[in-house]
């Protein structure tokens, strides 16, 4: 791909093309249809209903706000309680970061609970 052909926002101080948050993405993304799960952040109890999910982190709508750099324990149940820190806010509307990453089994059971009809996609 030629310079000239890349939109500004694409090219780094040198004029080099950077990566879009696309190709920076290392886990495919389910979308998750709303499902939501119990959070805690400090002392505080809520809920986060998901955009989407990865192995690597999620997105959603949360019931309290936050902060950039927070850290929340997400409970997708009884067994797996996953640490997650905040990574982006828009309104109450979040991305997170998993600390550790979720397993391929876990996404896929998951997103299977989510939505029965997909629960064969990649």
């Amino acid at each position: 791909m030629t310079r000239d052909l890349l939109p500004a926002a694409d090219l780094d101080r040198e004029g080099v093309a950077s990566p879009s948050d696309a190709d920076r993405r290392v886990f495919h993304r389910y979308t998750s249809r709303g499902a939501s799960f119990p959070v805690r952040i400090a002392a505080t109890e809520c809920e986060i209903r998901l955009k989407d999910i990865s192995r690597g982190g999620a997105s959603g709508l949360i019931c309290e706000p936050v902060k950039v750099g927070d850290y929340m324990i997400v409970q997708f149940d009884p067994k797996h309680r996953v640490e997650a820190q905040v990574r982006w806010v828009r309104r109450l509307l979040v991305g997170v970061t998993f600390t550790n990453r979720l397993s391929a089994l876990l996404v896929t059971e998951l997103n299977a609970r989510i939505d029965p009809r997909r629960q064969w996609d990649d």
